[in-house]
């Protein structure tokens, strides 16, 4: 247990959550003194975290944070076990968070050794893909689409856990710029050339 950090952990087990998710996790009342290195550090016990945000309320004694997570199951997973766990001075409080709409899809579970082309023209079915960059090492994609309506198409098409990609089955979710950002650097750090995908 640490000076600034104490969480009460339940015990019970894990239990199914609805299936209408996102990698993203919503968390109310935080303690304003917990950073975002600490929140970082308590929501990797449930899986790999693209990036954390904490958002201030003018008036409020506590905070907020929006938490994006590698994949859903593990968003799901944290979603069941912050709820009511105490970090700092406060109990949060947890739901399944909401990606805006935008033109970058984000993908997971594909296949680390499929062909760019494959990818490219499976994608490019729900509309022209500007630019993709896929991150062999953990078997994920940005796609990016020249217009919004491709990527809303594209996420409603392909329904988390339904949708086979070389024998894989996918999840997809839209990716903001903060997740963008946070896939390069993640790709850059394994070693991986990311190109001008943010340019």
């Amino acid at each position: 247990r640490s000076s600034d950090l104490w969480v009460m952990m339940r015990g019970d087990r894990e239990r199914p959550v609805t299936l209408a998710a996102t990698r993203v996790v919503y968390l109310d009342n935080v303690d304003p003194e917990v950073t975002v290195e600490t929140m970082q550090k308590v929501c990797e016990r449930y899986g790999d975290v693209l990036d954390v945000e904490l958002l201030e309320t003018p008036g409020k004694l506590c905070s907020q944070a929006v938490v994006q997570y590698w994949d859903i199951k593990c968003a799901r997973k944290a979603v069941q076990f912050l709820e009511l766990q105490k970090i700092g001075k406060y109990v949060i409080k947890a739901k399944t968070g909401k990606n805006k709409v935008s033109n970058c899809v984000w993908v997971d579970g594909l296949p680390n050794d499929l062909a760019d082309r494959k990818l490219m023209k499976r994608f490019g079915e729900c509309g022209k893909v500007e630019k993709m960059l896929f991150d062999r090492k953990r078997g994920s994609a940005l796609i990016l689409f020249k217009v919004t309506l491709a990527a809303r198409q594209c996420v409603r098409s392909m329904e988390n856990g339904k949708t086979t990609i070389g024998g894989n089955k996918i999840q997809v979710d839209y990716a903001n710029v903060r997740a963008q950002v946070a896939f390069c650097l993640s790709m850059e750090k394994s070693g991986q050339d990311v190109g001008d995908f943010l340019f």
